[in-house]
């Protein structure tokens, strides 16, 4: 999901390229104002690329990125705070050769050489950029961490909103089974389901669902969403100040009620930087909500790891949160995760993206079709997605895609993909509840 925080995202994706001596590394670079994000992904290297290293200025050594099959090498800024140009990235190839290069500033859709490859010589600092890609990468991660603030703002800002923005925006839809587990969720199958047991999963004839962001001080778009209660079901994600304030603002109280009389649920919004954050501070969140946000039924946990490394951490924060008497576990992961992450959560969000990007994303079997046919019933409801940048005009096709993509949570915004994609409600909220009461009465 995109920022949900204060400082407006920096997506940074590099695109490397080197298959031969004439075919140089390029570093393909997006960004914005806030340079808190850094991907790269090898291109035409021949899967030479074993490793991938960075440093920014204000580094004294070198940092292993991560790795995402979806992204590529990732690594983000310590408390969001940014990266310090010029950068360094310094590739390794299987047969143990590397390149070196230096990024001097981090500028929008550059596609910058290197002038080197594996099996030339070592690339030199460059500044020049070149013509840029025609393509950006499929998908990303699409929050930005922050440090949460110690007491509520007393004003608006300019981008995010500190307190809470004055329209709301969308985080994923995601709910979780309709009733609520006494036990963790048992795990995906290792093996693909049958297609005997994809015609058993539940489809049709269990309503979709929409699971909204409220990232805005509570008003008129909270009016719009209570309003459309009556024509699906609603979970809202509540996110005072990219977490929660210690200090509940009165607004939040009688709009959070409001909500709850109006039948939609609602869970907390916690950003855990891909598995990275201190899980004290993530505790601690869940702590506040749980103590000063009663009519929490669970935890929306945004910036969530797909890698199968980190399932670990995740579980350890999902029994924290069942232990508090809480219903919903969402993972945001933004992409599809490993399966086993079935096991640490209610609900997992495996798409936000644009929506001009879903007719070409493929999602594993088991997504779609429960594992078992003991596990059909509410198997839907373990899935959530989000598709943005999509006007009026498409959006009950998108609702229709992601739904028929295995999701029974489903939300679609007119917000451009950016900095600040839920800083405010779709416009269209009341025809998106029409368009998802549309399918379920067919």
């Amino acid at each position: 999901m995109y920022n949900k925080t204060l400082s407006c995202l920096l997506f940074v994706a590099i695109l490397l390229g080197c298959a031969t001596a004439q075919s140089m590394v390029s570093l393909h670079m997006f960004g914005s104002s806030s340079s808190w994000w850094v991907a790269v992904k090898p291109t035409n290297d021949g899967g030479l690329t074993s490793k991938i290293e960075m440093k920014d200025s204000s580094m004294t050594s070198f940092s292993t990125l991560s790795f995402n099959k979806d992204w590529g090498y990732y690594s983000m800024s310590s408390g969001g705070g940014g990266f310090k140009v010029p950068l360094t990235f310094r590739l390794t190839a299987t047969s143990g050769a590397t390149i070196t290069v230096q990024v001097p500033t981090i500028s929008p859709d550059q596609l910058i050489s290197t002038e080197a490859s594996y099996s030339g010589s070592a690339a030199k600092p460059t500044t020049a950029p070149t013509t840029a890609p025609t393509t950006k990468p499929t998908t990303a991660p699409t929050t930005a961490p922050t440090t949460k603030p110690t007491t509520a703002p007393t004003t608006a800002p300019t981008t995010k909103p500190t307190t809470a923005p004055t329209t709301a925006p969308t985080t994923k839809p995601t709910t979780a089974p309709t009733t609520a587990p006494t036990t963790k969720p048992s795990s995906a199958a290792t093996t693909a389901p049958s297609s005997d047991l994809c015609a058993l999963t539940a489809a049709s004839s269990e309503p979709v669902k929409i699971m909204v962001p409220l990232y805005v001080y509570p008003g008129a778009a909270w009016d719009t969403v209570i309003a459309a209660a009556s024509k699906a079901k609603i979970l809202a994600i509540i996110n005072p100040n990219s977490g929660p304030v210690a200090t509940v603002d009165s607004a939040y109280s009688t709009y959070m009620t409001k909500l709850k009389n109006a039948g939609i649920d609602q869970v907390g919004y916690v950003y855990t930087s891909y598995g990275a954050r201190d899980l004290s501070a993530i505790k601690a969140d869940i702590d506040t909500y749980a103590t000063k946000y009663p009519l929490l039924t669970g935890i929306f946990l945004d910036e969530a790891s797909s890698d199968a490394g980190k399932i670990s951490v995740y579980s350890q924060i999902y029994d924290y949160i069942k232990g508090k008497g809480m219903v919903h576990v969402i993972l945001n992961p933004g992409a599809e995760p490993a399966s086993g992450y079935l096991a640490v959560s209610t609900n997992i969000m495996v798409y936000e993206n644009y929506g001009t990007s879903l007719a070409s994303t493929n999602l594993g079997s088991w997504v779609k079709c429960a594992s078992s046919a003991a596990q059909k019933t509410g198997y839907k409801y373990r899935f959530s997605g989000i598709a943005h940048t999509a006007s009026s005009s498409v959006q009950a096709s998108y609702v229709q895609a992601l739904a028929n993509k295995g999701m029974g949570y489903v939300y679609v915004t007119d917000g451009a993909g950016g900095c600040c994609t839920y800083n405010s409600l779709t416009s269209y909220f009341p025809a998106l509840a029409d368009a998802v009461a549309a399918i379920n009465k067919s």
